[in-house]
């Protein structure tokens, strides 16, 4: 999934198909890839990535990117995001679920608009993703 702004800056992932609490057991990452690209023309400084999830079966996280220059790519390695194995714990049916990516600039500038991906978090009766 990726997505892009006015500005050409992209931000690409991919996310694992469903998480449930053998996934925390067995640390198997929810974010597969992230990475962010610049396609303007000019170098972005102060530049935040910020993850959230709704429901929040997650910890939410940020990423600093201190500079950016034009055409350059980051791999973000660090895609160690926290699951809550009490809420994951809790689930007795399939749920769907949202990440939300953003990419700031300073305080409060958006550079790119929210980037959502979905995903099926599943309980404890289920055996197998849909």
């Amino acid at each position: 999934m990726s997505s892009e702004s006015p500005n050409e800056i992209t931000i690409a992932f991919d996310i694992a198909g469903c998480v449930n609490y053998a996934s925390w057991q067995n640390s198997v990452p929810l974010l597969r890839s992230l990475e962010v690209t610049n396609h303007a023309s000019e170098t972005l400084e102060d530049l935040r990535l910020i993850y959230d999830s709704s429901p929040s079966f997650t910890r939410s996280k940020e990423w600093v990117i201190s500079r950016l220059a034009p055409g350059e790519a980051i791999n973000i390695r660090d895609r160690d995001v926290q699951l809550d194995p009490a809420y994951l714990n809790g689930l007795d049916e399939a749920e769907k679920g949202l990440i939300k990516l953003r990419l700031m600039q300073g305080v409060n500038q958006h550079l790119v608009p929210p980037s959502n991906g979905s995903w099926l978090t599943e309980g404890q009766t289920r055996n197998a993703c849909l």
